[in-house]
């Protein structure tokens, strides 16, 4: 059992995600309309996706590696 401050974003490996996502969303052009910017979220996400590296980093973050 771990026990875990009421907020600890730096705990979370869901964050590290949340900040390379909003990091990558902002360095896009910005979008006209609803449906290109979920296509671009849609982009983003998947290209997250395909660096295995990336997502065990997030993990084996020093703060987050209860979490693994």
């Amino acid at each position: 059992v771990f026990y875990l401050p009421p907020y600890a974003p730096e705990s979370n490996p869901d964050e590290y995600l949340n900040h390379d996502f909003k990091t990558s969303l902002r360095l896009e052009p910005s979008s006209p309309d609803d449906a290109h910017l979920l296509n671009k979220a849609m982009r983003i996400m998947n290209r997250i996706a395909s660096l295995p590296e990336l997502i065990r980093a997030y993990f084996r973050h020093p703060h987050a590696a209860y979490a693994a």
